[in-house]
């Protein structure tokens, strides 16, 4: 395919100069850049006449069974009284319903609503306590057949029993090695080990994800901090503090992600950061479920930004984030905020061992197409402050992923939507009555 005339976005948050050029892909990666160049025999040109054409986002944190969540009325008609409550009258009532067919209908739908906002990646953070081994195969198949990658675990908890737990540090580890083998389309999906959160695991059970840890090489994807809770149960329950539990089992090692962090003190930040932690910031989460504001985007560079699972729509994100931070502290930088996004998609694809998150030579062409014409001059200098005052999701036109064409002229291009959606609606009925 060759993509001809558009204005290139080389990476959100340190590009090149803004210029037109021609794209050419082959076998699904960006082959060769040029002011012009000429159609080889069989190629597929497509004229972008000068809009923008901009690497796909990755949504740092998420939570792709909550996609059918959506409007669901409460199952408990007195209102949850801060967020551990939040937690087990919502959060924990919904995955315990979720079964295979649920699991695979909201990894779908969750990847649709994902696309259509140009984000091509997820890492996600599953839980199905009724549905556990085979659950990370039912997610990975259903976003490789919409057309979207992943970075997936299973979150691993003592809430639900030893039987659960020991069923969830399995999950993580089959399809960990599972992965590794090439077992998952090479390039589309990676694995992890994933857990729920401090004060919901026991030590055993955290000695038995850092011996998997360490084993397989690869980093943890876990809760920590996003509430006063944590912190409080931790030490309730097990008499520690609650980064040093992390931290004198080996936990905080290169890959692992701390999703939200909102109650981490600059010291625990600084020593998860120094072990080579990422971080996900989620500030659309935090201020739903009233926690307060993360400091995490001061504090390091290995930021992410996240949703925590209210849909994967990272220009809302990132104006959400921008918002807060402003209030929150009155000293902000677009160009900083911006950067989150281009975290998140090197830390996917960093695990899935491809070159991604820039349009250059050798990347995997994961790329968005927006007919965004803008009112005032668009320069790299400006672009952050087009992203956050200016762009949005419904300028996003085409969405290539592995220059396979996922969304044309804002159609899917291999998938009926609407097929999709009724049978989302379905499943989601069904779900919220075995609450």
């Amino acid at each position: 395919m060759l993509l001809r005339g558009a204005t290139l976005v080389t990476r959100w948050s340190a590009p090149a100069p803004l210029h037109t050029a021609d794209v050419r892909i082959t076998d699904g990666v960006i082959a060769e850049i040029g002011a012009t160049l000429d159609p080889e025999v069989d190629e597929t040109v497509v004229g972008l006449n000068g809009g923008l054409l901009a690497p796909g986002f990755v949504c740092g944190h998420t939570h792709l069974y909550s996609a059918l969540a959506r409007g669901m009325p409460a199952a408990d008609p007195t209102p949850p009284d801060g967020f551990l409550e939040i937690l087990e009258k919502v959060w924990w009532k919904l995955d315990r319903a979720l079964d295979p067919r649920s699991v695979r209908a909201s990894a779908r739908i969750g990847a649709l609503d994902a696309l259509r906002c140009g984000t091509v990646g997820l890492i996600d953070h599953h839980a199905s306590p009724n549905f556990v081994a085979g659950s990370l195969d039912t997610v990975a198949k259903a976003l490789r057949e919409v057309g979207c990658r992943g970075l997936l675990c299973y979150e691993t908890s003592d809430r639900d029993g030893p039987a659960i737990r020991e069923a969830g540090i399995a999950e993580n580890v089959r399809f960990v090695q599972q992965c590794v083998a090439g077992h998952n389309q090479d390039g589309w999906t990676a694995g992890m080990m994933g857990a729920h959160a401090s004060f919901t695991l026991d030590d055993a059970t955290l000695d038995g994800l850092a011996t998997m840890c360490q084993a397989l090489d690869v980093g943890l994807h876990v809760h920590i901090a996003e509430g006063p809770d944590d912190r409080r149960e931790t030490l309730a329950r097990y008499g520690s503090g609650l980064l040093s539990r992390f931290e004198a089992r080996g936990l905080l090692r290169p890959g692992t992600i701390l999703a939200h962090g909102v109650e981490l003190t600059d010291d625990e930040i600084e020593r998860a950061a120094a072990a080579g932690c990422h971080f996900a910031h989620n500030p659309s989460s935090n201020l739903n479920n009233r926690v307060g504001f993360s400091p995490l985007w001061q504090r390091a560079d290995a930021v992410m930004l996240g949703t925590d699972g209210i849909g994967a729509d990272m220009y809302t994100e990132a104006k959400m984030a921008w918002f807060r931070g402003t209030e929150a502290t009155g000293a902000l930088s677009p160009g900083r905020v911006v950067a989150l996004l281009d975290a998140s998609a090197d830390r996917l694809y960093g695990a899935l061992g491809v070159r991604g998150g820039e349009i250059a030579p050798g990347c995997v062409a994961d790329l968005q197409w927006l007919s965004y014409d803008s009112p005032t001059p668009l320069t790299a200098d400006t672009l952050a402050g087009h992203l956050l005052f200016g762009m949005g999701a419904q300028f996003v036109r085409h969405v290539w992923v592995g220059g396979r064409w996922v969304l044309r002229d804002g159609a899917f291009a291999e998938i009926d939507e609407a097929s999709e959606r009724a049978n989302g609606r379905s499943e989601a009925v069904a779900l919220w009555g075995r609450r």
